[in-house]
């Protein structure tokens, strides 16, 4: 059994479970809670899915994402770019 997991499933299996998009909604609630109450210069979001937090919140200085689903990224790319004004950020 390989220790690398296959991010091509993960992607499809998040894509078309209702659990999940049940499972997002509590996290972003508790991420942006914790994000209004300390407010960060900078955000480093680590695997964002279908629905990145900057899209929710962006008054911060510096906003990275790394995500290693392509489909992922491409979706955090383009709510990016869309953002107006966009705020500085990187996709990893």
């Amino acid at each position: 059994m390989s220790d690398i997991r296959d991010i091509t499933k993960y992607t499809e299996d998040y894509i078309h479970h209702d659990f999940e998009n049940v499972m997002v909604k509590y996290r972003r609630e508790k991420v942006l809670e914790v994000l209004r109450q300390y407010k960060p210069k900078s955000i480093l979001e680590i695997g964002c899915g279908m629905d990145s937090v900057v899209n929710y919140y962006n008054d911060c200085e510096k906003f990275v994402v790394v995500e290693p689903s392509e489909t992922f990224a491409q979706k955090a790319s383009n709510d990016i770019k869309n953002l107006t004004p966009p705020p500085p950020s990187q996709l990893v």
